[in-house]
């Protein structure tokens, strides 16, 4: 049996994993080429739970239950020419930075790693945070 994925207007696929599951995005785009489709890649938003850490200016997420992929991400102050979205950009990014010691559901949008630098890390522009969601059994 043979399936074909056939439209003139773009596909939308939410995907929803496992807690503590990871898929590298960047593996994902290449399956979808395999396919011949094409991916838009700067429109991989990714809703993670971790701790909100400070170094120096930057702010970091230290993703509290993932069992492979990266464990940290810089996070980045998204920016636009619309004003009303541009403010709630900056409040997002400094909504990120009160969080102090509690764990977060974060929203962002996903950019890969430099790969020429071998100690960059991937980053998340930031679009919403807030309290994490309670896990499933209550745990």
């Amino acid at each position: 049996m043979k399936t074909q994925l056939s439209t003139d207007k773009p596909v939308h696929l939410d995907v929803t994993l496992k807690p503590g599951a990871w898929i590298d995005p960047e593996k994902i785009f290449r399956q979808i080429s395999d396919a011949g489709y094409s991916a838009r890649k700067d429109e991989v938003r990714l809703t993670l739970t971790g701790k909100i850490l400070k170094e120096g200016d930057k702010l970091f997420l230290l993703l509290d239950d993932i069992k492979s992929g990266p464990l940290k991400f810089l996070l980045l102050k998204g920016s636009s020419k619309k004003e009303q979205e541009a403010k709630a950009l900056t409040e997002a990014f400094q909504a990120a930075g009160e969080q102090g010691d509690m764990t977060v559901e974060l929203e962002g949008l996903w950019r890969p790693a430099d790969k020429r630098d071998k100690s960059a890390l991937p980053m998340l522009t930031v679009l919403k945070v807030g309290p994490a969601r309670p896990k499933e059994g209550g745990k």
